[in-house]
């Protein structure tokens, strides 16, 4: 589920990137691990497990996107350069 949490964080947002997008996975991940082991929600139910995954790796990710540089300018120029070199 955390990885369906990654790719809603790339699909609804538009500030994440690549960078925080992993940070996010792996912290979400130490969540989920802490969840498992210390707490009685995922012996509860497994949808909770699973909804506390798909959350906390779509928010901690679009977090940990904020401390990395964005590089769509770069793909930007990048496209641009190629539309020039092509006509």
């Amino acid at each position: 589920m955390r990885l369906a949490g990654t790719f809603a964080l790339g699909i609804f947002t538009k500030r994440a990137n690549g960078a925080g997008a992993l940070l996010g996975l792996l912290v979400a991940g130490l969540v989920c691990w802490y969840i498992q082991d210390f707490t009685t929600y995922a012996k509860q139910s497994p949808f909770i497990f699973s909804g506390f995954s798909f959350l906390s790796a779509l928010v901690f990710g679009y977090i940990c996107s904020f401390f990395f540089k964005s590089t769509k300018k770069i793909l930007l120029d990048l496209l641009f350069t190629l539309k020039i070199m092509n006509t």
